[in-house]
């Protein structure tokens, strides 16, 4: 079918299936799957089959009229692996099960520093340059931890302490001092 415009209505099920070869729907602007009343799927029923998005940019969870984003989850039944140079997380809370988190897993370069930043808020830092984070990190070049703060950011490519932070606890243990 070869025409300007389409609407399908069924009363029941739509199905749009090739058994041979490729079913294939194409639009110069946007193409929608919705539904009132039940769910949308895009199913691949052989397990040696991939479904691909192929996209610039893939939203979950927002309506493609608007800015406004839909109160849902996005929910992945199985392993999930990213790959690229940045990833953000921009929640509120974070909640890791795994016992171990694993930092700098295969690193390419000598000589940096894995560990945590946490960014601190300007009125935190009285403006202090270079306490804009907290770091525990890992010293490569005198293999030992250090606890301070730092003008870094997670995308820098080395970092430098400003000063040492304070360390409280109830008991300390050492094995030498």
């Amino acid at each position: 079918v070869d025409v300007g415009s389409v609407t399908m209505l069924a009363g029941g099920n739509y199905e749009l299936k090739s058994t041979t070869g490729s079913a294939v729907t194409r639009a110069a602007n946007d193409v929608r799957l919705t539904s009132d009343n039940g769910d949308v799927s895009a199913t691949v029923t052989d397990d040696t089959r991939v479904f691909k998005v192929v996209a610039k940019t893939v939203d979950l969870g927002k309506d493609i009229n608007s800015t406004t984003t839909a109160n849902g989850s996005l929910v992945v039944k199985g392993d999930f692996t990213v790959t690229g140079t940045t990833t953000t997380v921009s929640t509120v809370n974070m909640t890791v099960k795994d016992n171990l988190v694993q930092l700098n897993a295969v690193p390419t370069e000598k000589g940096r520093f894995p560990g945590l930043l946490m960014s601190r808020h300007a009125d935190d830092h009285l403006g202090v340059a270079g306490d804009e984070s907290a770091a525990f990190v890992f010293d490569e070049t005198v293999d030992r931890f250090k606890l301070g703060y730092t003008g870094a950011n997670a995308e820098s490519s080395s970092l430098a302490m400003s000063r040492a932070a304070d360390l409280q606890v109830e008991k300390l243990y050492c094995s030498d001092v």
